[in-house]
């Protein structure tokens, strides 16, 4: 006996398609803007699509972020009121899936997959742009500044991965905590000019 006469054919490919497994595919370019919408952060493709909604808390020590359909993407904490040097961030399953360990002067970090993978994080203290590389060197993640320097929204970037390396849960885990520690150094900084200016008015 033959399995599936008498079904239509557009039934069987139905099927057929729901019994393959779901397998995510993370976009080459996605854009990070740093202007809050619906009370928090959207994460675009090249399109302009919304392919994840980042909700940081009002404290910068973590945040939790939604795929466009509202599911569970990642979350990301780091201790000590901020002052720890290490973020863990779990994935879709609530399970770890990496740390990013902040180096000497917070300009570069160790990124660590639960999966599998070490990379670093190699930033600047004058730029904003950063990339990630593997333990070859090689990028596998590049992200520029869409915005001039002068910008209230310094931290809104264009990421590129050319090679399908970092999940999407995994890359907007990393682009998100590397932009709160940068964002966390700049407030510091400003507040260090801040009371230095005030010290030399009262003197």
């Amino acid at each position: 006996m033959l399995i599936g006469i008498g079904k239509p054919l557009h039934e069987l490919q139905s099927r057929e398609r729901k019994d393959l497994p779901m397998v995510e595919v993370t976009p080459m370019s996605l854009a990070f803007p740093d202007r809050r919408q619906s009370g928090g952060f959207p994460v675009t493709d090249a399109t302009g699509a919304v392919v994840a909604h980042i909700s940081p808390r009002w404290t910068g020590t973590a945040f939790a972020a939604e795929d466009a359909n509202g599911s569970a993407l990642c979350e990301a904490t780091t201790g000590w009121w901020g002052l720890s040097g290490t973020w863990h961030a779990t994935g879709p399953d609530g399970r770890a899936m990496l740390s990013v360990t902040t180096r000497f002067m917070r300009t570069s970090a160790d990124v660590h997959l639960e999966r599998g993978g070490d990379f670093v994080i190699r930033g600047s203290a004058w730029k904003r742009d950063f990339l990630v590389a593997d333990v070859s060197g090689v990028p596998i993640v590049t992200a520029v500044p869409r915005t001039s320097a002068v910008s209230f929204r310094q931290h809104d970037y264009a990421v590129v991965q050319p090679r399908p390396v970092l999940q999407l849960p995994e890359l907007v885990a990393l682009v998100q905590i590397w932009r709160m520690v940068r964002k966390s150094d700049a407030a510091a900084a400003a507040g260090g000019v801040a009371a230095a200016g005030a010290a030399g008015a009262a003197s």
